[in-house]
């Protein structure tokens, strides 16, 4: 598990959702008897891709997607003063 160390709680809990997504489409595709790769195909690229953009956005000073912290630590000094 040191090797995963990395992927936070709610991301492995997004990747094990992707992944019973993914089987039930291959399952579903089992019961009808026809392989659907083109939907298949889309269907994990899609997935694929909201996975990227959620590790992504869960690190905000690292990776594609950088955002700002300072608006964030302003709010939070303007709440301090405004409690006082």
């Amino acid at each position: 598990m040191a090797r995963f160390a990395w992927i936070s709680g709610a991301q492995r809990m997004v990747i094990m959702v992707a992944v019973v997504a993914m089987g039930m489409v291959g399952h579903g595709n089992g019961l009808v008897g026809v392989r659907l790769w083109r939907s298949q195909f889309l269907f994990s690229f899609l997935i694929t891709l909201v996975l990227l953009l959620i590790m992504d956005l869960d690190r905000p000073n690292r990776g594609l997607i950088q955002v700002s912290q300072l608006p964030m630590t302003e709010a939070v000094q303007a709440i301090k003063l405004s409690v006082r």
